[in-house]
């Protein structure tokens, strides 16, 4: 049955449609280097939002060789890390490599290593699992990517997400 879209201020096309169901997209690129436990922002997060995909893909690779605790959290400023995912290790990764929530926070990202090919399946038949986060009142809160490093750690990443607002200010933006 061929119907008209409704009319809305937000959508002009059948392509906005489909981008609003698949979620807004959100990316940071870091430099990621540091010695001992190291912490960068990724999205600056207000509201409430539904992050429908969180992963991490590794675009260049200087030395990897201790990379490793590798997770994100939810960090209000003044407050407590909040786990997205537990910690994987992710020494030894190479350009083209992903890291990639899949499960519950208490289970650790899941690194897919290209050295050899791979094929990445989570036990609920989704390639992403889905999770709601919300802003810490008066607090400016980010979610990061926390890793142990060593001197030598140089690695270029591009970190994305796809959201759904819940609240009216709900909404990911990539951290300064």
């Amino acid at each position: 049955m061929n119907e008209a879209m409704m009319a809305s201020p937000e959508v002009d096309s059948v392509h906005d449609y489909l981008e609003h169901a698949a979620g807004e997209p959100v990316s940071k690129t870091l430099a990621i280097a540091g010695d001992g436990a190291t912490s960068m922002n990724c999205f600056l997060l207000t509201g409430t939002v539904r992050v429908l995909q969180l992963w991490m893909d590794v675009t260049a690779v200087t030395n990897s060789t201790d990379f490793a605790v590798v997770q994100f959290d939810l960090f209000p400023t003044g407050g407590d890390a909040i786990d997205i995912t537990g910690a994987v290790d992710g020494s030894g990764c190479l350009a083209g490599s992903m890291f990639m929530k899949i499960a519950a926070a208490v289970t650790a990202l899941k690194f897919v290593d290209n050295t050899l090919g791979a094929v990445t399946e989570s036990a609920t038949n989704k390639p992403f699992y889905p999770f709601v986060i919300t802003k810490k009142t008066g607090a400016v809160t980010n979610v990061r990517l926390t890793f142990n490093g060593d001197a030598d750690t140089d690695i270029t990443a591009t970190v994305y997400a796809r959201y759904h607002k819940l609240s009216y200010d709900g909404a990911l933006a990539a951290a300064a």
